[in-house]
């Protein structure tokens, strides 16, 4: 059974919303705790934690967090559930996962994920809790020659899938609490990069995302 996929449209390529069928209100506990006690339990998907600890606080990565391994394992099963339902399976594979904590007052700069992973890629934003005056995530981008910004109100449990070339950012956080949410970026296997280069028709869902030429 195809699996349907809620499409926006950003001038030209889309980003899609899906909703992440688990407790959310537990992953913002986890995630909290996972900065304040870091060895409490096993991290394995360590993520650029040197910024962190070395106090580069104009850095994006400064409000990163690595993840227990018992949190990265909730958000991984639906995530794949869902990353296969879209592409089929073996195609992409999640290779890092990280918690943003953004402190009342504090914001998000503008950036993308292109570094971090090998084109074709595909980041995601999941959204555990919402907060009244927190801030939502806002693309931008280029429309014959200016800047175009479109946000996205986002909802309690919304995963939001988009290019990882596609700049974001999200403003102040507006409330008195501490904003919680978990990126991620997916790289391609060779079975999807084959896949790519012989969709001469342009029909695999991964060109909305990233259009083609």
């Amino acid at each position: 059974m195809e699996k349907q996929v809620n499409l926006n449209l950003i001038t030209g390529i889309f980003y899609s919303e899906h909703q992440l069928n688990i407790e959310h209100d537990s992953i913002v506990k986890e995630v909290k705790e996972s900065r304040e006690f870091p060895d409490k339990y096993p991290s394995d998907f360590s993520f650029r934690g040197k910024y962190y600890e070395e106090g580069e606080v104009h850095h994006t990565f400064y409000e990163d967090t690595n993840l227990y391994n018992h949190t990265v394992k909730k958000i991984m099963t639906p995530l794949k559930e869902l990353i296969d339902g879209i592409f089929g399976e073996d195609m992409l594979f999640c290779n890092e996962m990280w918690g943003h904590i953004v402190y009342p007052g504090d914001q998000t700069m503008v950036h993308d994920h292109r570094q971090n992973i090998p084109i074709p890629g595909l980041s995601f934003a999941y959204y555990p809790h919402v907060l009244e005056n927190g801030g939502n995530i806002h693309f931008i981008t280029d429309v014959n020659g200016k800047k175009c910004n479109c946000p996205h109100v986002i909802k309690k449990g919304d995963l939001i899938l988009f290019s990882n070339e596609i700049l974001h950012y999200t403003p102040r956080n507006g409330s008195d609490e501490t904003r919680i949410t978990i990126s991620g970026n997916f790289i391609p296997t060779d079975k999807f990069l084959k896949t790519l280069q012989e969709d001469e028709e342009g029909i695999n869902p991964y060109w909305y995302y990233h259009g083609k030429i």
